[in-house]
């Protein structure tokens, strides 16, 4: 444990590659996330206790951050891609409605809480 914190002290990027096997992983990964301050190793060890596969190292325990951290990264690539849905089908059919760029640009702004430039870059991709 002191190798691990000597690491993520010098490096805050570090990922643990040890195959050391721990004994009593919650309370290890609960004192990690107490004196760390990253909620990532109790959300691990919380995790730990409902999956099949046990953690055994620290080697796991970068392996399930590695794997939620992806997870999260394709939920939020989802809901952005919803989002674009939702405003490029509200620029069209303000287009369809008639409303002018100035109109559509200043709707998107206050409904969907962007600034200018993003809404005019919003404007211009659904105008191609």
């Amino acid at each position: 444990m002191a190798e691990f914190f000597s690491k993520k002290r010098r490096d805050p990027e570090y990922v643990p590659d040890d195959l050391t096997e721990i004994q009593h992983v919650d309370e290890v990964l609960k004192f990690i996330s107490a004196v760390s301050g990253d909620e990532r190793y109790a959300e691990v060890a919380i995790m730990n206790g409902s999956g099949k596969e046990r953690i055994k190292n620290m080697c796991d325990v970068a392996e399930r951050l590695d794997r939620r951290g992806f997870e999260r990264g394709i939920e939020q690539g989802i809901e952005q891609g919803i989002e674009k849905g939702r405003v490029m089908e509200f620029i069209s059919i303000r287009t369809e409605d008639g409303y002018s760029k100035k109109q559509i640009i200043d709707s998107l702004v206050k409904r969907f809480h962007m600034t200018v430039n993003v809404a005019e870059k919003m404007f211009q991709e659904n105008d191609c």
